[in-house]
């Protein structure tokens, strides 16, 4: 699955603003979340404008309290945006004072990565040919408020089938971040050792944001070194800023990608778009997005489609 800077939801450690409660009582809670959008949309290889399905996914987050500090619960997530297929599905062990522990389906901590407000378009890095997400995970969240971090690791790069052999390798990462007076910064760090341990990818990252009134800035720095792998390599800069004003939100972004290998060109891919929410976490939505690079010239590509979380 392409990823883009956009940063996906965190794997279900904290539940979704909109999430359902459907129970709780006696210590023992279960929320209901999810989210559906459907859109029409051309690419910058076709104009062709098709209905596509963005989202269909839901999923049931369960906890037990233990006693007033620490819990015990089980997340499931199911999306049927191709075929029904498993999403995250983990334990988690939670505490009020000593962050989370989840061990299961999920993802790692470099997939809180990404800046932007986009819909469809978003910022592309070089980071993008790395999943981040699978089997085998173990990831550790804390957060005081002002300070926050997190470890993760996903043994034989989340591979199902492991007992064929086929699988092998690991990919383990960390982050720290600070929030102080509107601004909000975070490092990442991570690499991932391929399927034959001679092949690695080293991933750095910063990320600064700075929030006043209805304003949010956004600036981004991904770097990622491959040691064998054929996959895109290099530096990424990227910047992005958005808007509310009632129920209308605008948002707009801006990467240049400078790959690792010298025969490759530099390009540029950025975004802007409106949002207008008829109704509560529902919202109907037009995005423009744009690509270039050194060798060929810009292209153009459309969106406009409605998104509905709860």
């Amino acid at each position: 699955m392409k990823k883009t800077l956009v940063a996906i939801a965190v794997m279900g450690v904290a539940t979704s603003a909109a999430a359902i409660e459907l129970y709780n009582q006696d210590g023992v809670s279960v929320e209901l979340g999810g989210n559906i959008e459907v859109y029409y949309s051309n690419s910058f290889d076709d104009s062709e404008f098709k209905q596509e399905l963005g989202d269909a996914d839901f999923s049931f987050d369960t906890r037990y309290a233990v006693n007033d500090e620490f819990s015990i619960g089980g997340f499931w997530e199911f999306d049927g945006t191709n075929d029904a297929s498993l999403g995250d599905a983990y334990v988690g062990f939670y505490t009020n004072s000593y962050g989370s522990l989840v061990a299961g389906k999920a993802a790692t901590v470099l997939d809180d990565m990404g800046i932007g407000s986009d819909y469809q378009f978003g910022l592309t890095s070089t980071v993008d040919a790395i999943d981040f997400g699978g089997f085998q995970v173990l990831r550790y969240n804390l957060d005081t408020d002002m300070f926050y971090g997190g470890v993760g690791v996903m043994q034989n790069r989340g591979q199902e089938n492991i007992a064929t052999g086929d699988a092998d390798g690991m990919l383990i990462d960390g982050k720290i971040g600070v929030r102080f007076s509107g601004f909000d910064v975070v490092a990442f760090a991570g690499q991932e050792d391929i399927i034959d341990k001679d092949d690695k990818s080293t991933i750095y990252a910063l990320e600064g944001r700075y929030s006043f009134d209805a304003v949010n800035l956004e600036l981004g720095y991904y770097s990622v070194t491959l040691d064998k792998s054929n996959d895109l390599g290099g530096d990424t800069f990227a910047i992005a800023a958005d808007y509310s004003i009632d129920a209308w939100s605008f948002a707009a972004g801006l990467s240049n990608v400078s790959p690792e290998d010298s025969n490759a060109s530099s390009f540029n891919e950025g975004f802007i778009n409106a949002g207008y929410s008829i109704a509560p976490f529902t919202t109907l939505y037009a995005e423009v997005g744009f690509n270039g690079d050194d060798a060929v010239n810009e292209s153009t590509a459309f969106a406009f489609g409605i998104t509905a979380e709860f």
